[in-house]
């Protein structure tokens, strides 16, 4: 009724789609940003990924907010991606490891618009590239690549990280930042904002304290 929903309107979560809704998102070509890790921690519900993808729906998958999933992993979101739709339809035939795959590449891509230069290696497409060393001793062996990606790996499986054209990891490197700096600066200065606002976990019956680096 608001009128600003169309094809470059993201939905993220989808948690709680009604019936109708499936038909408003195909008749507005509403894209969705699909993330499972952030949906469990929160305990937010299942999104029906697996019936937006049958119906035609394009979605893509996210981390969220670190706040509200702990990690950044991509591969993680990955297996969680497939495990979540197995269980919840408890249906181990459902979103196969070539689905989630293209939900990571092309989906993302078509939910910003973007399937033109991104979403896939072939010319004339943006230099986007994951190198993935599959010998591992979390992947091998492997015999179906597919399924080790997503069902068999983790962030040590990816060796190098190009963004177009320029390589922002390299060899398991940060080629432009120094990383461990980074991390340390980040590590006090998440300490010295849960001090100062008197938030943190309690486990056990007990709050836990800060590392004190």
């Amino acid at each position: 009724r608001l009128g600003f929903i169309g094809p470059d309107f993201i939905a993220v979560h989808c948690v709680c789609m009604e019936e109708e809704d499936f038909d408003i998102f195909k008749q507005y070509d509403v894209k969705v940003s699909h993330n499972p890790v952030s949906n469990m921690i929160l305990a937010s519900g299942v999104a029906p990924v697996e019936r937006m993808v049958k119906e035609g729906l394009t979605v893509s998958l996210a981390c969220d907010g670190s706040a509200s999933n702990d990690t950044q992993d991509m591969m993680e979101v990955l297996k969680t991606t497939a495990l979540l739709q197995k269980v919840h339809l408890r249906d181990a035939a459902a979103m196969p490891a070539s689905r989630v795959l293209e939900l990571a590449t092309l989906g993302g891509a078509k939910a910003v618009m973007r399937e033109g230069d991104l979403g896939a290696i072939a010319a004339g497409m943006k230099a986007d590239l994951v190198i993935y060393d599959p010998f591992h001793g979390r992947s091998i062996p492997v015999h179906d690549p597919v399924s080790a990606i997503v069902y068999s790996s983790s962030h040590a499986n990816i060796e190098s990280v190009m963004v177009d054209g320029v390589f922002v990891m390299e060899h398991k490197r940060m080629t432009m930042i120094d990383e461990e700096k980074v991390l340390y600066a980040t590590q006090k200065a998440a300490e010295k904002l849960i001090n100062e606002v008197g938030l943190g976990n309690t486990q056990w019956g007990r709050k836990i304290g800060n590392l004190g680096l």
